[in-house]
Formats: structure tokens, C-alpha cells, sequence
């Protein structure tokens, strides 16, 4: 796990809950000064969120602080854009450099114009396809290499997920229905599931079945991290 934390009670909280769930949080700074990351979520009685984020510590991440052995000693890395975005490119860049493959969760949206062959797997939700490609990214002939990524993963909720592959047929896995109570955190779930079944070898049709499956089962518990643990203590 790599990013900041502040010198706060949120901050210790967030670490000591990596900790717990075996996450390495070497690389996780504390800022003396920038108080922790906060989101505010509202969550409506059909599950749905709205979300209101505050980067803190986060906007403080440097991608010149991590040392090259991170790099050499991985196979896939997962960024999302809750830091600096020239921050997340620089390090995809370093990522590439090294044969690392490159996740993106493009949440909660990109500034800039993604840059081709930076990244290799681009995971969207649907709003966001129709931000980065155009509301007709649909129809798209080949939407993967339109973008310069390996694959576009767009995340459909109650519908489940589709991969657009370069050079391949769409694949759509369906989601499973569930009693949703609390949609926070299934994207940041169905994408970390996703990339650690990509890493253990999985196609992408398998990776996002596995995603789908455990993000549907996320939206059945109330808030993000804490239905993260409860899913594992099942």
C-alpha cells in the first residue's frame, strides 16, 4: 500500500485497519502537517451514494520518494486518482519502465487526456467511459485501442461489468442479485479483486466475474472498509 496519512487519530485508525488486513504499509507516509484523507458519503435507501472526498495527506504524495526495489519486486500495481493525478501518471511511467502492468481506477474522473500505452487495463464506470471516450464509446469499434490500453473494464452495477479487449470481442458477466443495502466501496472492491485475480493468472472474463461477485456481496453490508472485513471473516 503506498500513500499518506496525517499525524491524527484518522490517520492512526487508517493504518492500524491496513494493518489488520495484512496490508505491507511501509511506503504509507504520515504528514506532519496535512490532516488525513476524509470522504463525506450520503447514502440513500436504495444503497446509492454520493460522495464528497478531501485528498489531504494524499496531495502530499511524491512519486520520487518510493524506492525502485517496489518496482522490481512487482507484477501488477492498482492507482486510483484520490492523488495527485501527475503523480499517478509519473508513477505508472516508473511502473512501465519496469514491466509492471498498470490498473487504473480512473474514479472519480481524469483531468487530462490519458495518455497512450501508459496504462494497460483502464477500469471506468459508465459515466466516466462517457467522459474519457464519448457517449458513443459503445459503438466504438475498439475502444481499447482508441485509448492506447490493453483493455477498458467498464463497471455497470446491478448489470455487472464488460472488458473491451484490443483485437477481441466484448465480454459481459452479468451480476449477481443481491439486497443492496450500501453501494460504498464496491468499485474500490470489484477493482482490487479484479487486479489480484489478473495476477494470479486469471483472464479477464474470470478476474471480472470474481470482482462482480465480491463487489455484489460488498453492496449487501453497510459502509466500505468494514464490509471488506466482514466479507472475510465469511
Amino acid at each position: 500500500m503506498i500513500g499518506a496519512v496525517g499525524d491524527d487519530p484518522a490517520g492512526e485508525a487508517a493504518r492500524l485497519a491496513l494493518d489488520a488486513a495484512g496490508a505491507d504499509t511501509t511506503l504509507v507516509r504520515t504528514e506532519p502537517i496535512v490532516p488525513t484523507g476524509t470522504a463525506y458519503i450520503y447514502v440513500r435507501s436504495d444503497g446509492e451514494n454520493t460522495i464528497v472526498v478531501d485528498p489531504g495527506a494524499n496531495t502530499k504524495e511524491t512519486v520520487d520518494e518510493i524506492p525502485e526495489e517496489v518496482f522490481e519486486e512487482a507484477r501488477w500495481c492498482l492507482l486510483s486518482l484520490e492523488v495527485p493525478e501527475d503523480q499517478v501518471m509519473r508513477f505508472a511511467a516508473r511502473a512501465r519502465a519496469h514491466g509492471v502492468k498498470v490498473a487504473l481506477n480512473a474514479s472519480p474522473g481524469l483531468d487530462a487526456a490519458l495518455e497512450k500505452d501508459l496504462v494497460d487495463v483502464l477500469i471506468v464506470n459508465e459515466g466516466e467511459a462517457d467522459a474519457i471516450a464519448g457517449e458513443g464509446w459503445r459503438e466504438l469499434g475498439d475502444i481499447a485501442d482508441h485509448l492506447g490500453v490493453e483493455a477498458v473494464v467498464v463497471t455497470q452495477g446491478g448489470d455487472g461489468a464488460t472488458v473491451l479487449q484490443r483485437d477481441a470481442a466484448a465480454v459481459h458477466v452479468p451480476a449477481e442479485r443481491v439486497k443492496v443495502r450500501d453501494t460504498t466501496g464496491c468499485g474500490d472492491a470489484f477493482a482490487g479483486v479484479m487486479v489480484a485475480a489478473l495476477t494470479d493468472g486469471c483472464s479477464y472474463a474470470d478476474a471480472i466475474g470474481q470482482a462482480a461477485r465480491f463487489a455484489g456481496r460488498t453492496a449487501e453490508h453497510p459502509g466500505a472498509m468494514a464490509a471488506y472485513f466482514e466479507l472475510h471473516r465469511d
